[in-house]
């Protein structure tokens, strides 16, 4: 319940891009967009690959096991990234990013799961068998998807503000989350706002007031 009520917090009804903004950023500036899911999907696989090392796997299975996952994941990191740049997705509600993990774990497990099955000529990378195995981790995306969720509100924003100025997608997402902060300060009983969009609008209170301080000098 606890997740469900930081997503309604965090649901911003922001409005998307518009489809000229993405049209004209060139090579660098979607690499940039596209950077805090493709780390937050390392992040991810590197974790697994170290649990499995924890667990007695062979330092070399263990780092083919980092490559295989995490790329695959920061793959997929990137490409709800893009759907974000690009309006396709909502900026803030988890339903999307959930939907788009649903898919895209599985899909980086089964190559994870093969890639070991032929570098390790095992046999008992998939010991129950590829149906029970695709609904495992149909299953298993949906926390995979709450943690993505809860460090990409957390730490995208602060990566858009740092490239803002030559990024006119960070700059808009910037300013649809300021947007959305003031609506919550509005409807809020004390005028305050809290959790993960309180955070938020710490952290873009404390950037208007950098900006503010650089334009005085």
């Amino acid at each position: 319940m606890s997740v469900a009520r930081a997503e309604r917090v965090n649901a911003v009804p922001a409005q998307a891009p518009a489809p000229s903004e993405w049209e004209q950023l060139d090579r660098r500036q979607a690499v940039e967009l596209a950077l805090p899911g493709a780390l937050i999907g390392l992040l991810g696989g590197t974790i697994a690959g170290g649990l499995a090392a924890a667990g007695g796997l062979s330092p070399a299975l263990a780092v083919f096991s980092i490559i295989t996952l995490g790329l695959p994941l920061a793959a997929v990191g990137a490409f709800y990234d893009v759907l974000l740049a690009k309006g396709r997705v909502p900026l803030g509600p988890m339903t999307p990013m959930a939907l788009v993990w649903m898919v895209g774990f599985p899909v980086c497990r089964i190559f994870h799961a093969v890639a070991l099955a032929l570098f390790d000529s095992s046999d008992v990378v998939v010991p129950n068998g590829w149906v029970d195995f695709i609904v495992y981790n149909i299953l298993l995306s949906i926390p995979f998807a709450i943690g993505f969720w809860w460090l990409h509100e957390n730490f995208a924003p602060r990566w858009w503000i740092h490239i803002e100025d030559r990024n006119p997608v960070a700059r808009h997402f910037l300013a649809s989350l300021m947007g959305s902060v003031a609506r919550k300060q509005a409807a809020a009983p004390d005028g305050r706002v809290k959790g993960l969009a309180g955070m938020q609008e710490r952290r873009l209170r404390r950037r208007e007031e950098r900006r503010q301080r650089r334009g005085g000098h």
